[in-house]
């Protein structure tokens, strides 16, 4: 304790005078993130569609590699790589070793202002010294603490620091490119999906594109994403629906052309098989807090 009070004088001693007394550092949070989870990925996640949530996920590839499909971009992360989910974004795990061993951290957090963390939208990120030690600190707090209440925004503040690091290390346009036939695969049937939302998608002519049968399109596609074509699909036209239903004034009717459903009736029956609740009932839930009727108009 006296010498690491010994070393706080000498550096106190060593401070510089004020440019300005009457303003200080800005920082550029005004909340730090809160609700955070720490968890580790599991190849239950493989092939899963995981985007039906309102959180920020930044995924940290410790051991392994593997690839993130957001949106239609395919990612691919080698250990020491690290990219951040927004609200809403769709996102898939795919391409990892069967016998290669693997740890992917997850970092799950909610943040009032997102624009905070923009430039971190759909980027590779990198692992820097300076972040690995603050992760430590944050999973030190966050084990400490089981039920993550007295040490709640201790953890927040941790992860801002974190972030920070990414923000201040952030490169612009640092997506890889394709790593193989299997990324450039997904990565052509993602951009036509995502292209052709509001219209009818016939696997046919997705095939006729990439110069193959359907059968072999279907095959190879569930061969890398342990989902058929077809569900990738429809939790495509799903996922673009709650992000309406959540930010716009379109009625539930207009949603559903927007998303390629033929009718209001199939748009209905099939968010309510995945989501086990109406489109009404969702946008709701999503919007509680303030007045329904600002997102209902004839047609819902």
């Amino acid at each position: 304790m006296a010498t690491s009070l010994a070393q706080l004088v000498q550096r106190v001693r060593g401070l510089p005078e004020p440019f300005d007394y009457y303003s200080g550092a800005t920082s550029r949070w005004k909340e730090v993130p809160r609700e955070a989870l720490f968890y580790i990925f599991t190849k239950d996640l493989v092939g899963s569609p995981r985007h039906f949530h309102h959180r920020f996920v930044l995924s940290m590839a410790l051991e392994g590699a593997g690839s993130v499909i957001l949106d239609h971009e395919v990612f691919r992360l080698n250990p020491g790589q690290a990219i951040v989910t927004f609200p809403f974004q769709q996102h898939w795990f795919v391409n990892f070793a069967e016998k290669e061993p693997y740890l992917w951290l997850f970092a799950s957090f909610e943040l009032p202002d997102p624009n905070v963390i923009l430039p971190l939208r759909n980027g590779l990120l990198t692992l820097s010294e300076e972040f690995l030690q603050r992760l430590e600190t944050a999973l030190a707090l966050y084990m400490e603490d089981p039920k993550w209440k007295r040490r709640a925004h201790d953890i927040g503040v941790c992860l801002a620091l974190m972030l920070n690091s990414l923000l201040d290390n952030v490169k612009p346009a640092a997506k890889e490119g394709p790593h193989g036939a299997s990324h450039l695969l997904i990565q052509n049937v993602t951009r036509y999906v995502h292209g052709h939302l509001n219209h009818p998608i016939a696997i046919s002519d997705i095939a006729k594109l990439l110069c193959m049968s359907d059968g072999y399109l279907r095959q190879r596609f569930r061969s890398i994403m342990h989902v058929s074509l077809g569900r990738f699909i429809l939790e495509t036209r799903l996922h673009q629906a709650c992000k309406m239903l959540s930010g716009s004034n379109l009625n539930i009717k207009e949603v559903a052309s927007n998303c390629g459903f033929t009718s209001l009736h199939t748009f209905s029956r099939a968010f309510r098989r995945s989501l086990r609740q109406s489109p009404r009932d969702y946008r709701l839930q999503q919007t509680a807090g303030s007045s329904p009727e600002a997102h209902e108009s004839p047609g819902t």
